[in-house]
């Protein structure tokens, strides 16, 4: 647990006060504006829950507390608009905590079902996931809906086993809370319905009054509840809500930016996402413990199974591929993993191998345990070296500051360095500053006719650019001009001799992590020609 709680926190703090995740705004942006009395998100692709949640947090700390000198509710706009790090690095904090929690409920989940020793092999593999440590370093919803998920099942489990009201309740509670987390989480309710089917009957009871209980009706009541009680404007806006849904339905189903000619989602998912975060070992191993599980048919199993199957078909053909999608699945894994491997140590001692015949037992379980996590304890360790080492974006910004000149005009592209605006731009920027804009549209002449002096481009585009040429034929053509007709003045490299990154890096190292130098994409500055008067 020591090990999950550190891998968690350290390097919580990475980027600050610059901001590389693009999805943490719109969460921590909103939670802040709610102090304003304005409690609309506005925004219905996601659902709200985590964004009241940190807003209650913020208002803790920086209204009652009166952390950095904020006074009152208002103190939190306030202090947010001085300096928004720290509400970064508490919004991290708490997502790091949904991830211990994460740990410790997988714990009770298998102790209770499976026993402790399973149960210590599955937070050990959840503790020791590097997908599930990177992402626990980031203010988004796939932690906290991974949490929430695992609680579920506990409740669901119980329920099955005991059929106490309670457990009914508290199972569709956090569905509920789930699915207002993020919208896939309604589908924990298959586990509770497929609970309540397999539930023993009282004795007495016709079985054609199932589907029509008391505790049936209980836990769905109780998962709408749960649902409006984080996204409550889903019910007071519903055309938004609608609108909303529709909107990220649309963009999970489009092939976005740096997915292009990818695996398909399944794929993606069992030969890159899974591999990367649990290592291949372990996750052979979980492949191990579903076989047995679906072979076995025990209802316990089958319950278990009931999320992480229809997840994984969801995410699977979603044309939007990330990493992070398959984090729900990790506890599943981890507990089957721990299954996979209890299951190859009682064949080995079944066997009696000569090699093991005098071992005490669960020293072959421990030994085979600890080949299994082996490679992963060097992969988390160097990923926090990275991480603590500075990024290619801090070294590309203190260099412009440091040889540019104040005031000049810079295009940068997206994942570029944060440089200070000229004052001319805005009142509270510090003296030296520059006059920044978007790098759009793609067109050489059009920048020096907005008389731009530099080009700033970042891998995280350039690279997936280049690699899809037939898609992007216009900015080819205009990094193939600036090469020709601009100076190159810097070039850095995270180490990876300008081979694109997946996707899911654009915000941290996950992949070919002991290729890399540093963390970041490549940068490039070029000064551009000046514009000649026909």
């Amino acid at each position: 647990m020591t090990v999950g709680i550190l891998a968690r926190v350290w390097s919580v703090s990475y980027g600050l006060p610059d901001v590389y995740h693009p999805d943490e705004p719109r969460i921590v942006e909103r939670a802040v504006r709610f102090h304003t009395g304005d409690l609309n998100p506005r925004f219905f692709n996601w659902p709200s829950l985590y964004m009241y949640l940190l807003s209650g947090v913020y208002g803790l700390a920086y209204g009652m507390l009166g952390v950095g000198g904020a006074e009152g509710i208002g103190g939190v706009v306030e202090s947010f608009a001085r300096d928004p790090a720290p509400f970064y690095l508490l919004g991290r904090l708490v997502t790091a905590a949904f991830g211990i929690a994460t740990i410790a409920v997988l714990y009770v989940v298998a102790a209770e079902s499976y026993g402790p020793t399973v149960a210590l092999l599955a937070s050990l593999f959840l503790a020791l996931n590097l997908l599930h440590i990177r992402d626990s370093h980031f203010i988004t919803t796939d932690v906290p809906l991974t949490c929430l998920i695992t609680l579920a099942v506990l409740f669901v489990l119980r329920y099955w086993r005991e059929g106490r009201a309670r457990d009914a309740l508290w199972s569709g509670l956090f569905a509920g809370l789930a699915a207002s987390m993020k919208y896939p989480g309604g589908l924990m309710l298959f586990p509770f319905v497929l609970a309540h089917v397999f539930r023993p009957l009282p004795l007495g009871q016709p079985r054609r009054r199932r589907l029509a209980s008391r505790e049936l009706a209980l836990g769905v009541a109780a998962a709408s509840v749960g649902f409006v009680a984080g996204t409550p404007y889903a019910l007071l806006t519903p055309r938004a809500f609608v609108a909303g849904v529709t909107s990220e339905l649309r963009e999970v189903g489009s092939v976005q930016f740096g997915n292009e000619g990818d695996l398909p989602g399944y794929l993606f998912h069992l030969v890159h996402s899974l591999p990367e975060g649990m290592g291949v070992p372990v996750l052979a191993c979980s492949l191990i413990g579903l076989a047995l599980a679906l072979l076995g048919g025990a209802p316990r199993d089958l319950i278990l199974l009931a999320f992480p199957v229809p997840y994984f078909l969801l995410i699977g053909s979603w044309s939007s591929r990330f990493e992070r999608y398959a984090l729900p699945l990790l506890p599943f894994l981890s507990l089957l993993a721990g299954l996979g491997l209890v299951a190859m140590a009682r064949h080995v001692r079944e066997r009696r191998w000569r090699l093991v015949q005098q071992w005490r037992p669960g020293v072959g379980l421990a030994l085979m345990a600890c080949l299994l996590i082996a490679p992963e304890l060097p992969r988390i360790g160097y990923f926090h070296a990275l991480l603590a080492r500075p990024d290619t974006r801090v070294l590309a910004a203190a260099w412009i500051e440091r040889e540019i000149p104040p005031g000049s005009r810079i295009a940068l592209e997206p994942y570029s360095p944060s440089l200070p605006l000229a004052p001319v731009l805005s009142r509270e920027a510090p003296q030296r500053g520059y006059r920044i804009g978007r790098l759009s549209p793609y067109d050489l002449d059009t920048l020096l006719d907005r008389q731009v002096e530099y080009v700033v481009l970042s891998g995280f585009m350039f690279q997936r650019h280049e690699k899809a040429c037939d898609h992007f034929s216009q900015e080819c053509r205009f990094y193939r001009d600036v090469q020709q007709r601009g100076t190159l003045l810097l070039a850095l490299e995270p180490g990876l001799d300008g081979q694109p990154l997946w996707v899911g890096d654009i915000y941290s190292p996950l992949t070919r992590l002991y290729e890399r130098t540093r963390p970041g994409p490549s940068m490039k500055v070029y000064r551009l020609p000046l514009r000649r008067d026909p």
